[in-house]
């Protein structure tokens, strides 16, 4: 191969190599945003006393906190399921939470079952 020809393959290949380190960066960058939204958004929730009923074997209650991603460690979950299980915690008997999930407010009102971030948004008073 010619030092031309040689010169101009390994240009190439930095610039690919450059735009690669450039898009990566750039996509956890993205990644590291929405985490973080999602953190605040739960923390707000948290801060406006909103909390979230649930059970740790409850299927819907893992799909709303997957909408959260990351931010889901933040929610204001209150475990209604004794550690076996097999029961209701008395906390959430005296709440009134016999269905999972559910979203109470301050005001009173709830919301039951599978909400959008959307949803909680707006009622909460919190920015998504």
């Amino acid at each position: 191969m010619s030092k031309q020809k040689n010169r101009a393959v390994r240009i190439i290949a930095f610039a690919v190599i450059v735009i690669g380190i450039v898009l990566l960066m750039r996509m956890v960058s993205g990644a590291g945003q929405t985490s973080e939204k999602y953190d605040l958004f739960a923390q707000c929730l948290s801060q406006k006393d909103v909390k979230l009923y649930s059970t740790f074997w409850c299927k819907d209650c893992q799909k709303q906190a997957r909408k959260f991603d990351a931010g889901a460690k933040y929610l204001p979950v209150i475990e209604c399921s004794t550690p076996d299980g097999k029961a209701v915690s008395q906390t959430c008997i005296d709440a009134g939470a016999t269905t999972w999930p559910v979203w109470a407010f301050p005001d009173g009102s709830r919301l039951n079952g599978v909400q959008s971030l959307a949803a909680l948004a707006r009622k909460s008073g919190c920015t998504l």
